[in-house]
């Protein structure tokens, strides 16, 4: 019995850090995307890449309430665990003076990923501004197809071609199968453009405007 106690103790404390940086990258990448009006669901975001984009989620400060939320949830779990190596009678009267633990587990993983939640929105907003101000690295699109063989409207194929005149598309993500790229004009405007990497065709362009200016 306990041996199978400690092993659930350390399934349990490998989970919680596992599910908190997969939760913080999903949100982190939903909200940075949309930046550049691109949708997650057009990303294929594994546990690699949900735990890579999840750490400028960390460096937030608000993100230290989260470490000590997190502390207070293992420390009332721990205490049932530890019960539960004594008799039965003793286990009862273990939880009958925590009462309310059930309770502040909920409220205290609501509480958790509620912080996460806006970590996770302000570090994707404070990036997203960096790339367009032109703090970010540059990307090279390979054979980008002259606007005939786009779908653009007038003033989108007049950027396209200025953008790619300049290659000066900044990276916004790139992942084994597409990498995206900003191109940043004056008032705030900008291009998107994705190229996938098997055969090297482009998505959609999309027109973006810089909504924290």
């Amino acid at each position: 019995m306990d041996k199978v106690v400690e092993k659930l103790s350390e399934a349990f404390l490998l989970v919680i850090p596992l599910s908190i940086g997969y939760f913080s990258g999903v949100i982190y990448l939903s909200e940075y995307l949309k930046s550049f009006s691109i949708s997650i669901h057009e990303i294929d975001v594994g546990l690699q890449l949900a735990l890579i984009y999840s750490f400028p989620v960390f460096y937030n400060i608000r993100f230290g309430l989260v470490l000590i939320l997190l502390v207070l949830m293992v420390t009332f779990i721990y205490g049932p665990w530890e019960a539960s190596k004594k008799t039965k009678a003793e286990l009862k009267k273990e939880l009958a003076a925590r009462p309310k633990v059930i309770v502040i587990l909920l409220v205290g993983c609501f509480a958790a990923f509620a912080v996460i939640d806006i970590c996770a929105q302000t570090a994707a907003r404070e990036v997203s501004s960096q790339i367009w101000k032109g703090q970010a690295s540059r990307v090279w699109f390979n054979a980008l197809p002259s606007t005939w063989d786009l779908s653009l409207g007038v003033r989108q194929a007049a950027i396209y071609r200025q953008c790619v005149d300049r290659s000066a598309f900044y990276e916004i993500i790139s992942t084994p199968d597409v990498t995206y790229g900003l191109c940043v004009l004056e008032g705030g405007e900008g291009l998107v453009i994705g190229q996938r990497h098997v055969d090297g065709r482009i998505l959609p362009v999309r027109s973006v405007q810089d909504e924290q200016q």
